[in-house]
């Protein structure tokens, strides 16, 4: 039976196969979850004061980029970062198996790529783009 567009999407959704490849969704689950969030802002110590008083948060700062790091506790919530920035933001970042494959299908779904696949010191593969409200997410690629 053919599709609509996007049905084809949802219906492989509800079979439990992710649209774009990887892990099979569980019910009500993220089949690529949720792995980091980012704050950030023109004044990176007075967030981190901010949300350290106001929740309770304890960081680990890197003086030299301005940027302070939160660890999840006891299994509840994810790790984070509040630093300074030219443009004030949001965002959390998602797992992927691959950011490439996942940035073409942005640009097919009528998103924007803000940040190609980029490899930082230490290993980690980072990509951003905005949906297409203009909010930018952010990506991570699983290791092999």
């Amino acid at each position: 039976m053919l599709l609509p567009p996007g049905c084809q999407e949802a219906w492989s959704i509800l079979l439990g196969k992710s649209p774009l490849g990887g892990p099979e969704r569980k019910e009500n689950g993220m089949g690529h979850p949720v792995v980091w969030f980012e704050v950030i802002g023109k004044n990176g110590g007075n967030l981190r004061a901010f949300y350290g008083e106001l929740f309770d948060w304890s960081f680990e700062i890197d003086d030299k980029i301005n940027y302070g790091m939160v660890e999840a506790v006891e299994g509840q919530g994810i790790p984070g970062g509040v630093g300074a920035g030219d443009e004030r933001r949001v965002t959390f970042y998602v797992s992927t198996p691959s950011i490439n494959a996942c940035l073409e299908q942005v640009s097919a779904r009528g998103g924007r790529i803000l940040m190609k696949r980029t490899e930082l010191p230490g290993g980690t593969v980072l990509g951003m783009f905005a949906d297409p409200e203009g909010n930018a997410v952010g990506l991570v690629e699983e290791a092999a």
